[in-house]
């Protein structure tokens, strides 16, 4: 829970967010295999929101950069004291094929073409770098309670 008081937030480590979430864990094993150093990792999260994984990637060691065209993205830049870059990644002057992790969690759904979304990230992306993208699963059990 947040320290309202000192506006700190509580940041787990890797092997937490490993244990529990898949992503994570392949972002983890991603790192063991190629022996990187958290200071040489790049991170990006296209459609970050209030910035929670760039601050955790950032707590981490990690060159940490966040896209998030919304206003949310105001507070949580302010709040976390994080980067996040208030665009949409097309339009932004990051480098190209130099992220070695790119995350995209709960957008895909929201873009008009989700063909070219993917490939604009993977624009970005490192030729051996790692993608997560995660969308909700519509056949939940929620959606099929009466």
């Amino acid at each position: 829970m947040a320290d309202i008081t000192t506006n700190t937030i509580p940041t787990p480590n890797l092997d937490q967010l490993a244990a529990n979430d898949p992503a994570y864990l392949a972002i983890k094993n991603y790192i063991n295999k190629k022996k990187m150093e958290k200071k040489d990792l790049m991170f990006l999260d296209v459609g970050c929101g209030f910035g929670f994984s760039v601050h955790i990637a950032k707590y981490v060691g990690w060159n940490a950069i966040g896209i998030e065209p919304s206003l949310i993205a105001d507070y949580g830049q302010k709040l976390l004291n994080i980067n996040i870059i208030k665009n949409y990644l097309e339009n932004t002057d990051l480098p190209k094929g130099k992220f070695d992790i790119i995350i995209s969690s709960e957008v895909i759904e929201h873009v008009s073409d989700p063909y070219y979304f993917l490939k604009v990230l993977f624009d970005y992306l490192k030729p051996d770098g790692i993608l997560c993208i995660t969308t909700p699963n519509s056949e939940a059990y929620f959606n099929k309670l009466e």
